[in-house]
């Protein structure tokens, strides 16, 4: 083991210091350069700059094998340097990097670490440069075999609907252990789960540790293009969205539902007023989607309202209504009804009234939403039906009364109805029935009371 020589000048000038092996050494601050050059006498340098801004990255490494004449040269943004620290490395020092990876469109991620050097940091960044970029985790050999650091990972996406933002992360404690009599290395993470790592040997004293994220997760992805491509932007849980600008234009085009949870509901509407009045009701469009949409398009045509919104939320279940004209199964303008629900399953808090146009339109994409309940649990228990008939031309809502359906037990596994005591005499539920992540009630009545 030997001393690296810094020198205060360019071309090893001026003064200079000795380094020990290990040592850390601050060479540069934003008030200018303390050191400039250094002989390396047989060992390596690793070189550490942070940057005051973020474009493309913040924090960047470089080692050397060889002198290094002038240390500026080896800045990536040298007029946005903030900090620059050299570390002496012995020559068989192992040296073990990181790297980050996940695989969520539209998102970037980090990680910062603490390698096993005192006063270090050091990060390295996925989708915010072309290539990954790596990071020293620890500094391994025969003496020191084993380093227990802390990571700590980011991932967060680059567009949202709304000003907040989402972010997911994981804290986790890793240990690498290297073992001298076969020159390779172990790790093991507290988070196995969410880190997936795998170990990429390069040489004796150089080994990269894989991480890919998998964090726990529940959002929509609104892409600009059909088919998820374009642009996108996040859709977090429980977040209202208004689906079209002033003229009635959609603002994106496709919706991918990313989710590690078991059920997820994205209700996509159009919103009339209370009531309907003024209203045409051709222009009322509902789509509950349990997966991703490549077009929205065919939920929201020419046709359709310009006002619309969108909200998605994890651990809810859509459940929808397939009406029965009584009197005449063809005739399904005759039987319409509007459910009201007030829930804050689809919200963070307070409970928020939603209203359902519910119809057996043979036009309509899917069945009518007749409300929704929670995975495990519902916080409501009633909707409140009101019933009647469509004009001919299918404009124009004649409400002729209003009854409860009650909700006697909801969950995923579980699903009975009743219908108030104050239901019309010919209406029945004739089934409940489950599909993949919904609810089918089958409703017999007509929009009168008889």
């Amino acid at each position: 083991m030997s001393n690296i020589t810094l020198y205060t000048l360019p071309d090893f000038q001026g003064e200079q210091i000795s380094l020990s092996p290990h040592e850390v050494m601050r060479v540069y601050t934003t008030e200018g350069w303390t050191y400039q050059s250094a002989q390396l006498n047989g060992n390596k340098l690793m070189f550490g700059t942070w940057y005051e801004i973020f474009s493309p990255i913040d924090y960047e490494e470089y080692f050397s094998s060889e002198d290094i004449s002038n240390f500026a040269d080896a800045l990536h943004m040298r007029s946005y340097a903030e900090s620059v620290d050299v570390i002496n490395l012995n020559a068989n020092d192992v040296i073990v990097n990181l790297d980050v990876h996940q695989d969520l469109r539209g998102f970037r991620s980090f990680v910062t670490c603490e390698p096993s050097l005192p006063g270090v940091l050091s990060r390295c960044y996925e989708n915010y440069t072309t290539d990954r970029t790596l990071c020293t985790i620890a500094i391994l050999n025969s003496e020191k075999t084993t380093a227990e650091v802390t990571v700590w990972t980011k991932t967060n996406s680059q567009h949202f609907v709304a000003e907040d933002q989402l972010t997911y992360g994981i804290v986790a404690s890793v240990i690498i252990h290297y073992s001298s009599e076969d020159n390779n290395i172990s790790v093991v993470s507290t988070e196995k789960d969410q880190l997936n790592i795998a170990i990429e040997k390069m040489d004796e004293n150089h080994f990269i540790i894989h991480t890919t994220l998998a964090p726990l997760l529940s959002h929509c992805l609104l892409h600009s293009i059909e088919d998820y491509r374009g642009d996108n932007a996040v859709l977090t849980s429980a977040q209202l969205f208004k689906m079209k600008g002033v003229e009635g234009h959609l603002k994106y085009k496709s919706m991918e539902i990313v989710t590690t949870f078991n059920c997820k509901t994205a209700w996509l509407w159009t919103d009339y007023p209370k009531g309907g009045d003024g209203y045409d009701f051709n222009q009322y469009r509902s789509y509950a989607a349990v997966s991703s949409l490549s077009s929205l398009f065919a939920v929201f045509d020419n046709d359709s309202s310009p006002d619309a919104s969108c909200i998605y939320r994890e651990e809810v279940i859509p459940v929808f209504v397939r009406l029965n004209n009584v009197d005449s199964a063809s005739d399904w303008k005759d039987f319409v009804f509007e459910s009201s629900f007030t829930t804050a399953l689809f919200t963070v808090k307070p409970a928020v009234e939603y209203t359902s146009f519910c119809s057996e339109n043979p036009a309509a994409l899917q069945e009518s939403l007749l409300c929704v309940i929670g995975e495990f649990e519902t916080d409501y228990n009633e909707c409140v039906l009101r019933y009647g008939t469509l004009s001919a031309d299918g404009s124009t809502a004649i409400w002729n009364g209003e009854t409860t359906l009650l909700i006697n037990s909801a969950s995923r596994d579980k699903l009975l109805l009743s219908l108030g005591p104050d239901a019309p005499a010919d209406w029945s539920i004739t089934s409940i029935t489950k599909g993949e992540g919904v609810w089918y009630v089958d409703l017999t009545g007509s929009g009168v009371a008889a």
